[in-house]
């Protein structure tokens, strides 16, 4: 039987330092859908806090409730949390809370699903220990009907004793011995009828028991299935860029092919791992059984080639006396081949010759030269 139910935590602020000296308060959800504040406490200075319900509400506690942590205001601050329970106390860890730090979803339900396991393993541990505690009550039952029933056996042989003597006698009806034991008799049997109504009950409660612990079992076996499908989806996620990558490549591959491309976006949905920096897209079998509602999206641009239309007719810029490094911020959005070529002449660095020259026709096959000067001759 639970008779306390303590939680414990740290609280912080979204810098990570202690939130000391703040009321938290840990409530409990009704069978009406409202929640009950059952325990209020103050964070410390180091931002630690404990919080203790005791009382009779908790004689007639069943199963695990659903816990969370609000803050002085109302605010919510952390949910399920871990549970550990004894036969007399139940733990619930908060462990480090951080006030409105900011949501991820792939790490959120990592975290809940760890919890959600530890909560399952501390209602299973309590409807074992109150399986167990049935089998010694029904057990004792079991004993106590055997003992009623050899006592009615006993009664009876001394009831039969006595109506062997009642027919060896000249006396016309049973007398005052005979009515008692037949008394007792019956008082036997009506508490052996009651034992049985009784065992009867506990069995049944235990039979639903173990059902329970059952299910119990079973969820908190998936549940931990889902936590090492979760850790191992983080673990491969790969960097965004990397992925970014990924898909240029294959349209890349799609283009050397003679496929042109339209303009358009590509979104995926999978989870955002690693504070942001890397995404682990959903294959098909996740986006069948995902609430697509808890996933992050990610978007890539596609931009086809420029058509021939486009692309012919353009001028070539006048790039005389601009440095190369100038002279490629103008040319390279024209998507043409740029070679540099080193020659005598001045000033040094600076673009001396240009072929196409400026203004001449740029197609799609046009090759940009640009002549830098190095200085005057060296002499030998």
């Amino acid at each position: 039987m639970i008779k306390a139910i303590v939680g414990k935590g740290t609280l912080l602020n979204p810098n990570g330092k202690p939130a000391a000296k703040l009321v938290v308060n840990l409530q409990w959800l009704t069978l009406k859908g409202t929640w009950n504040t059952i325990a209020q406490s103050r964070a410390t200075l180091t931002g630690s806090f404990n919080l203790r319900m005791t009382g009779n509400g908790l004689e007639e506690l069943r199963v695990i409730p659903h816990l969370r942590l609000a803050g002085g205001r109302g605010e919510v601050l952390a949910e399920n949390p871990v549970i550990e329970a004894s036969r007399n106390e139940m733990l619930v860890d908060f462990g480090r809370t951080v006030r409105g730090g900011k949501s991820n979803a792939l790490t959120d339900r990592l975290a809940k699903a760890e919890r959600d396991s530890h909560s399952l393993m501390a209602e299973k541990n309590i409807l074992a220990q109150r399986i167990r505690d049935d089998k010694i009550t029904i057990g004792a039952a079991v004993q106590t009907r055997d003992d009623l029933a050899s006592q009615i056996a006993k009664s009876d042989v001394h009831i039969r004793d006595l109506e062997a003597e009642l027919e060896n006698s000249k006396a016309s009806k049973p007398g005052p011995l005979n009515d008692v034991a037949t008394q007792e008799v019956s008082r036997l049997k009506l508490q052996l009828l009651t034992s049985e109504i009784e065992l009867r009950e506990r069995k049944a409660n235990a039979d639903t028991l173990s059902a329970r612990f059952n299910g119990a079992v079973s969820e908190r076996d998936a549940l931990k299935l889902e936590l090492d499908e979760l850790r191992g989806a983080e673990a491969a996620a790969p960097q965004i860029g990397t992925l970014a990558s990924t898909i240029a490549n294959s349209l890349r591959g799609i283009e050397a092919e003679g496929i042109e491309l339209a303009d358009a976006r590509i979104t995926l949905k999978g989870y955002l791992a690693d504070g942001g920096k890397r995404f682990k897209p959903f294959d098909a079998a996740e986006l069948s059984r995902v609430d697509s509602n808890s996933a992050s999206e990610i978007s890539f641009g596609v931009r086809p080639k420029p058509s021939a239309a486009e692309t012919n007719g353009q001028d070539m810029p006048d790039v005389i006396g601009l440095t190369p490094a100038s002279a490629g911020r103008i040319l390279r959005p024209l998507g043409r081949r740029i070679d540099v070529i080193e020659t005598v002449g001045k000033p040094i660095g600076a673009i001396i010759t240009q072929n196409p020259k400026a203004g001449g026709n740029l197609t799609r096959e046009t090759t940009i030269r640009l002549m830098v000067a190095t200085g005057p001759k060296q002499e030998n």
